[in-house]
């Protein structure tokens, strides 16, 4: 085979991979002015932590011992600056949950969440609320509407549509109410949170409940046996914790119109959370709301119990189930 015949065969897969390396580079940061006299420690490299993460003006603040909590093999990770990095390794320890290779699967989500997105030559490249900052004050992160004021959006099944006009909505999942199956409830990652739909004719048409205060995404949800209470699950944090998402349980008694709580079953750093209802006739636990998720990789567990006296969720403390991988 010629010379020639052989380039021509390989520039498509040359090209290929070009593409494909092109794609995978951060959007920002490539082309960011670091200004090593802006970092607190003449001692760090700060160009080369561009290795770790898409470059952040937030990475200034590190130190030689905040850098070296890296690994010197630590993976890229997309939209993740190191000073996120740094911080998600600190809080992990501190929680009992050191990570070694892997990061918890929604950090740049998480980052976008709590930062709000990439600061850059003094810019924020906003991609999320950014509740824990805002170096933008005249940009503030849009006010949140919350599952208890609801905004009537009726929409028709026929026709693929957003449920309630925000066209932000992905990763849904939708319970029927065992007892009447013309209640039905719907959640989804959406805009300012997760966002809840409800339906009171078999999904006919779709009511907008809003977003969850101070959540994030991956819905589940469960009725209770008589259909009295709906349950949804959201990584959120709501209630504090110890830094990242925590499994927040929120729950209604007017089937999905409004949402109560949360009551938090984690201590931060969850993801990937789902809830069940124990609702086998004859069961000894017959209502107990079972709720899973890892934290650190680490299968984690806890039990609720809706008090129907008190309108409140009360839960049992956690417990882990060993590695992930």
């Amino acid at each position: 085979m010629s010379l020639s015949r052989q380039k021509s065969r390989s520039m498509p897969g040359l090209a290929f991979a070009l593409l494909l390396g092109a794609f995978f580079q951060p959007a920002f940061g490539q082309d960011a002015a670091i200004d090593a006299s802006r970092g607190v420690d003449d001692g760090v490299d700060y160009a080369a932590l561009t290795k770790f993460g898409p470059w952040d003006d937030r990475n200034y603040d590190l130190t030689a011992a905040d850098v070296a909590l890296l690994p010197e093999n630590d993976r890229y990770l997309q939209g993740v600056p190191a000073f996120f990095k740094i911080q998600k390794r600190k809080e992990m320890a501190a929680q009992g949950f050191p990570l070694d290779r892997h990061y918890p699967r929604e950090t740049d989500k998480e980052f976008q969440f709590r930062y709000g997105g990439l600061l850059i030559n003094g810019e924020l490249h906003r991609k999320g609320l950014g509740i824990y900052t805002h170096p933008d004050p005249k940009n503030p992160p849009p006010k949140l509407q919350l599952a208890t004021e609801p905004q009537p959006k009726a929409v028709p099944i026929e026709g693929e549509g957003p449920f309630d006009g925000t066209a932000s909505n992905n990763e849904t999942t939708i319970e029927f109410n065992p007892a009447n199956p013309n209640q039905v409830v719907a959640g989804s990652n959406g805009s300012g949170g997760q966002r809840h739909s409800y339906s009171s004719d078999g999904g006919a048409t779709w009511m907008s409940a809003g977003a969850l205060p101070s959540s994030c995404c991956d819905p589940a949800m469960d009725w209770a046996p008589d259909g009295s209470v709906v349950y949804t699950a959201t990584l959120g944090n709501a209630t504090g914790g110890g830094g990242g998402f925590n499994t927040e349980i929120y729950w209604s008694t007017n089937a999905g119109q409004t949402w109560q709580g949360p009551v938090s079953v984690s201590t931060g750093s969850s993801d990937k959370e789902f809830i069940h209802v124990d609702r086998a006739p004859g069961s000894p636990h017959l209502g107990q709301l079972y709720a899973t998720w890892h934290q650190g990789n680490v299968m984690q567990f806890a039990r609720c119990n809706y008090n129907n006296g008190t309108n409140m969720l009360d839960c049992d403390p956690t417990q882990s189930f060993g590695s992930e991988e």
